[in-house]
């Protein structure tokens, strides 16, 4: 009986002394490790700060570390903005842009160039180069507006069909003047954001088109890196019918056939709601053509809704849409054109101060129990 007793006192001495060391441990590193606030000073004439102080010194320590998370405050996190970032060259002509943009990080080829012009029908073809080793990819596609149809919508779903609707008259792009292309830069956030505006001589419909070289904020959108932002505008249309819609003809050229996507990738990621998209995938790399699923018409914020991807009328072997636009006097719309599934949004690891000296003091402890455990059997 003595015996056990002094075994199960041993045992008591044991686990008292685990605790107290854990308790040590925990003091000594809790502090490093930005968690301290959970300890509470018991004796309050102990304490060199007055309540005041120590709540001004925790908020600012709060905000500093918000700041080095994400110093820009466009919500995306400076590693991850790190590792996206992109040069960024411009070539600018008359009628024409070229846009080539090349991520900063990495020794492997990653190139996007995107050129728009205006000589007949504005349009956007974007080219994307990868090269991994001895492994060279290559995705390309253009984006191609043709004209804007006015029509009566005979079967109210919404949707141009050119079979059941009623159509008033089209507008082709190709016999409008458009003005030389205007080129400009801003700061945003401290980054440079390219702004280039093209419209037709009459001023009925307008492109504005935005390039950054890292995440940033644009007129309430996010604009990644590997992407355009475009805003289209159709301004004081001449109607025939009070009641009709607009349909915006879009012709989607490539070798590859495109799909429609309900969701996108900015969409998955945090980036932005209510888009849409059409994609292309060639060599395991996306190009799309997204949009907004809101459009601006007379200042409020309306539906816009997408034909199904069908062959074009004019070429089968390429494919066309059309977005849909309630009627009205101003109308902007938010489209992007860019290249999806080559954005790095993952943060490498966590980095604790003082958490590997945790698990370190911990694993010796476990340790310790243990030999002493298989001992005393």
């Amino acid at each position: 009986m003595i015996t056990n007793l002094s075994y199960l006192k041993r045992h008591i001495f044991a686990l008292l002394a685990i605790s107290l060391l854990v308790g040590i441990a925990f003091a000594a590193i809790l502090p490093t490790t930005g968690f301290s606030g959970m300890i509470a000073a018991e004796d309050d004439d102990t304490d060199d700060l007055s309540e005041a102080e120590t709540s001004e010194t925790e908020h600012e320590d709060e905000e500093d570390e918000e700041k080095d998370e994400d110093s820009d405050d466009d919500e995306v996190e400076d590693e991850i903005e790190e590792k996206n970032e992109r040069d960024v060259e411009i070539e600018v002509e008359d009628y024409s842009v070229q846009i080539k943009t090349r991520l900063k990080s990495g020794e492997n080829k990653d190139e996007i160039k995107v050129k728009f012009t205006v000589d007949d029908n504005p349009k956007f073809k974007l080219e994307y180069e990868s090269e991994a080793g001895d492994t060279e990819t290559e995705l390309e596609f253009t984006i191609k507006f043709k004209s804007i149809t006015e029509y009566i919508d005979v079967d109210s779903n919404g949707v141009y069909n050119k079979s059941i609707d009623e159509k008033l008259q089209t507008l082709n792009f190709e016999d409008m003047n458009f003005l030389l292309i205007e080129y400009s830069t801003s700061s945003v956030s401290n980054t440079t954001v390219h702004l280039f505006k093209s419209s037709t001589d009459d001023g009925l419909f307008t492109l504005q088109f935005y390039v950054a070289g890292e995440f940033t904020p644009v007129n309430g959108s996010l604009v990644a890196p590997t992407e355009v932002k475009i805003d289209i505008g159709i301004h004081d249309f001449p109607y025939m019918n009070e009641s009709s819609l607009l349909a915006l003809y879009t012709k989607l050229e490539s070798e590859a056939e495109y799909e429609y996507d309900a969701d996108t990738e900015d969409e998955t990621e945090g980036l932005a709601s209510d888009e849409e998209e059409v994609e292309v995938e060639m060599s395991g790399f996306v190009g799309f053509f997204s949009w907004s699923e809101v459009v601006v018409v007379d200042g409020q914020s309306l539906n816009v809704l997408s034909s199904p991807v069908e062959n074009d009328d004019l070429d089968s072997n390429e494919q066309k849409i059309y977005l849909n636009y309630p009627h009205g006097s101003e109308i902007i719309h938010d489209p992007k054109v860019g290249v999806a599934g080559i954005l790095s949004m993952d943060i490498a690891s966590i980095d604790v101060p003082g958490f590997e000296s945790l698990i370190v003091v911990f694993a010796f402890l476990i340790t310790t129990a243990l030999i002493g455990y298989r001992r005393r059997r």
